[in-house]
């Protein structure tokens, strides 16, 4: 019987290695951040080059951000509406300043569990395919801490946040461009932006205090604010 040649025994374990990482990625490359108000669920796995912010019930926005093959995902999951209230009424600039500050101390250790999850997928599927045999379960390792590491580290040298200037849009945040104009014109409507936001945020702090404040609420009644008709304005998105 011939021999089956050399690189077909080192095809299988790089292949391997690569599977089990894009699978453990898929799986557990995910954590969840605080960044000031917000919380943010990170998650990344081997796919198109792309950026995902969702911020539901809104939509998403998707940007060409970097040019290895990994697949961001950011994910509104909560807001504390105390903290925005409070940190609004510092200003609009204080609370984008503390959503940046929190969220790049948390991305240089989102990297370090991707890469992390990656090892250990492609170690464990190495080793359920090729049991006892320890060099080619130590390739399979190999092979996919060079995939997710490379991946990883070419992201984060070539990510580029100016992408998002031209994003695509889904859902209702596909309004935005109607909302802000070209972008060469946005920055001279954000100042207006801002201030009839403070108003709609204040307005609705109001409302809260109150129902919060009826005594007919003091009951067994199940109190509703209802807000409708959102779509009449396109502050209403914001």
């Amino acid at each position: 019987m011939a021999r089956m040649p050399r690189w077909v025994g080192l095809l299988g374990p790089i292949l391997v290695g690569i599977a089990g990482a894009a699978l453990a990625l898929q799986a557990f490359a995910k954590t969840t951040v605080e960044a000031g108000p917000f919380q943010i669920q990170l998650e990344a796995d081997f796919g198109r080059s792309v950026t995902d912010i969702s911020l539901p019930p809104l939509g998403r926005l998707r940007a060409d951000t970097h040019g290895a093959p990994l697949h961001l995902r950011a994910s509104l999951r909560e807001v504390d509406v105390e903290a925005l209230q409070e940190g609004l009424r510092r200003g609009v600039d204080s609370v984008a300043a503390e959503v940046e500050r929190n969220t790049a101390a948390e991305t240089g250790r989102f990297a370090a569990w991707v890469v992390l999850v990656g090892i250990a997928g492609a170690a464990a599927l190495g080793l359920l395919a090729f049991r006892d045999r320890w060099i080619a379960v130590l390739r399979a390792t190999v092979a996919g801490l060079l995939a997710v590491a490379l991946s990883v580290g070419s992201t984060a040298i070539g990510f580029d946040a100016a992408a998002f200037q031209a994003p695509s849009y889904t859902g209702s945040l596909r309004l935005v461009p109607q909302l802000f104009g070209p972008v060469q014109g946005a920055i001279e409507r954000v100042g207006y932006f801002r201030d009839e936001l403070r108003r709609v945020v204040a307005g609705a702090a109001r409302a809260y205090a109150a129902v919060e404040s009826n005594p007919l609420g003091r009951g067994d009644e199940v109190r509703v604010l209802h807000i409708s008709d959102m779509h009449l304005s396109t502050l209403g998105y914001g």
